[in-house]
Parts: structure tokens; C-alpha cells; sequence
């Protein structure tokens, strides 16, 4: 969808937005600029803020508005379970992953499944954008967000602390990650790797654009998409 249809209070809560879904366009793979990675739970309006700083840098580059894959107007929230498996799809249908990164992030068990299914997808490291969000609204530059401090501790990470809006969307996405996966701490330590390869450190949210992720290596069944159309919505 084009990023210009949302508005802030499309971001001050989650409930589904039928009307807002009709906004959303099929594109071909690969034709979306942006898949936006967000935690619902973080405050709305430094959030906001932050996806306009990055609205308008995008727009003074390329002379026009992005186009985005943003889950409330690009899924079906009433069939998470396919909209799971089918998130490879979506995510490869997008040029880059923006991450907005607030203090809830790494506790939303989507943002961590999305973050994660991208890397294991090969995607490249510089294909990521991360932005740290303030209580203001501020954006500082992935050079200087080394001051930037979560409560989490990443090095201790563990999915079955993460939380859903809804407890019975955790127990399926829990289903379909022990599928993939030999048990639930199997994949903690997958998912720790894979953050510590593209930069996250313990209590920081320090980004190198310098790494790259190998594409020889292996990519996680979860990454099936067999289960979806070859063709993305955003």
C-alpha cells in the first residue's frame, strides 16, 4: 500500500481495520520497498514520528512515496496461522526490512519471527534499516546507537517469554516454530545467532551495515513458501 493512505491513528492500536485492508494493492514480488517491522506495544506517536522521518527521506531520494507492507493493512489478521507461513512471501516481496525498534520490540513474539525469517531467508544485511524509537519521537543515526539502552537483555532471550496481542496467536505461532524446529530452545539459539551476525549486542541495539549474511548458508524450514501464492500484497 502506499504509505501516504496511513495515518497516526492507524498506529494507536491493533484491532483489525477492514477499510484499511482495502487500501492495501497486489504487487509483484520484489516491487514493495519496505516491509515495516514494529511493535504494537511501543508508544504510537514516537513511532509515527519516526516512520515520517523515514517517509520523507525516501520520498526527497526517490521523488515519490514508498510503497509498504505493514501487517494491520496487508494481512488477513483472522487467519494468522496462514499469514505465518506465508510470511517469506511478504517479505521477499519487499526491497528492504525497516525495522522500528522500541523498548517492546524483542518482547512481541512477531517482531522477533519476522526479523529472524528475514536473515534466514540470505536476505543481505544492508538490505536492513533499524530505527531506534525515543519516548520524543527521535531517530538516532545506526552510527551513534550505541547509547541506545533496552531493558531486554538479548543475551538471554527466550520465545516463550515473548507476547501476542492474543494468547491463542502465540500458541499457534509457537506450533508452527516447533515444526521448523527440533524444540523451542533450539531456536532461541538460532535466533541469538542470527542477531548477533547482523550486530545486536546485550542491552543495545547496535547495527553494522559492514556484515553480510552468507547465502551459503542454510535457511530454516521455516521459510516455506509453498503454503502462499508467488504473489505479495502491500
Amino acid at each position: 500500500m502506499q504509505f501516504a493512505d496511513l495515518t497516526l491513528e492507524d498506529f494507536r492500536d491493533n484491532a483489525p481495520n477492514p477499510d484499511l485492508f482495502s487500501k492495501s494493492i497486489p504487487e509483484e514480488l520484489g516491487e514493495a520497498d519496505a516491509f515495516l517491522s514494529h511493535s504494537w506495544q511501543d508508544e504510537p506517536e514516537a513511532k509515527w514520528q519516526a516512520m515520517q522521518q523515514w517517509r520523507a527521506a525516501f520520498v526527497t531520494e526517490h521523488g515519490r512515496e514508498p510503497k509498504v507492507w505493514i501487517d494491520k493493512a496487508c494481512i488477513d489478521q483472522s487467519n494468522i496461522e496462514c499469514d505465518l507461513r506465508c510470511l517469506p512471501v511478504f517479505l521477499s516481496g519487499c526491497k528492504r526490512l525497516v525495522v522500528f525498534y522500541g523498548p517492546t520490540y524483542l518482547s512481541r513474539l512477531w517482531c522477533v519471527v519476522e526479523i529472524f525469517t528475514f536473515v534466514q531467508m540470505c536476505r543481505a544485511i544492508d538490505n536492513i534499516d533499524v530505527r531506534p524509537l525515543f519516548s520524543d519521537g527521535r531517530y538516532e543515526s545506526q552510527e551513534s546507537s550505541d547509547s541506545f539502552k533496552h531493558n531486554e537483555s538479548f543475551e538471554h532471550f527466550d520465545v516463550r517469554n515473548c507476547r501476542c496481542f492474543l494468547a491463542e496467536d502465540k500458541e499457534k505461532m509457537l506450533a508452527i516454530i516447533l515444526s521448523a524446529f527440533e524444540d523451542l530452545q533450539t531456536f532461541n539459539t538460532e535466533v541469538i545467532a542470527r542477531f548477533r551476525q547482523v550486530g545486536f549486542r546485550t542491552g543495545f541495539a547496535k547495527w553494522s551495515t559492514s556484515s553480510s549474511w552468507s547465502r551459503s548458508s542454510s535457511c530454516s524450514d521455516l521459510s516455506n513458501e509453498q503454503a502462499c501464492q508467488a504473489e505479495g500484497t502491500s
